[in-house]
């Protein structure tokens, strides 16, 4: 197979994504951390929707196979609408979550965190390896936060190898994250999902 005209130079010590899962087209994207946020993207090709980070050339971002899209390409895409109720957070739930998921960074295995149990209703998007929007979006439970990562409650099993989360509470803006699952367990009505954090998603 040939070389991607897009592959990135591996002495920059990221990840590359230079062929779209989807269609196989060459395109130019990186593995998102927390130093380098998740953005929407959408193959040239295919129209396939990425949550990634951009390729760096030159000090300059490189849109080689790729296009910035918006979030709201994402959410359209997943097509769900937020549930009509909302938990209520005491305020001390909401700091909690707010500095937790403004790092949003492994700092250590997620299991030695400090856990903090809070529950609110979230969104997930399933991901594939390569940050490809790989499913429909659902709704879910947090369990507990860490500034490693989250516990997460679901009605349906997920294989996916990351989740895009948004958080759906109306009074306080939350960045939405990437999480990586590490453990899943369950069965029946409730599955529950422990991830870590990867970084944040940006737009």
């Amino acid at each position: 197979m040939s070389k991607s005209p897009y592959a990135i130079d591996r002495r920059q010590g990221r990840n590359g994504i230079d062929s779209c899962g989807a269609c196989g087209s060459s395109i130019a994207l990186v593995h998102p951390t927390p130093d380098h946020p998740a953005m929407p993207w959408r193959c040239r090709a295919c129209d396939a929707l990425y949550l990634a980070a951009p390729q760096k050339r030159m000090g300059t971002t490189f849109q080689g196979g790729v296009r910035q899209a918006f979030y709201m390409d994402v959410i359209e895409r997943a097509a769900l609408a937020a549930p009509n109720q909302q938990h209520e957070l005491s305020s001390e739930d909401l700091l909690q979550l707010q500095q937790c998921t403004r790092r949003a960074a492994r700092s250590g295995e997620s299991r030695s965190q400090l856990r903090y149990p809070v529950v609110t209703p979230v969104s997930i998007v399933p991901l594939a390896a390569d940050f490809r929007i790989a499913g429909p979006r659902t709704t879910a439970h947090t369990i507990d936060v860490s500034c490693g990562g989250l516990g997460l409650s679901t009605s349906a099993p997920t294989s996916a190898a990351y989740l895009a989360v948004e958080f759906l509470i109306e009074s306080i803006s939350m960045p939405a994250v990437i999480l990586r699952p590490v453990r899943r367990e369950g069965g029946g009505q409730e599955f529950t999902v422990a991830g870590e954090f990867v970084c944040r998603i940006q737009y």
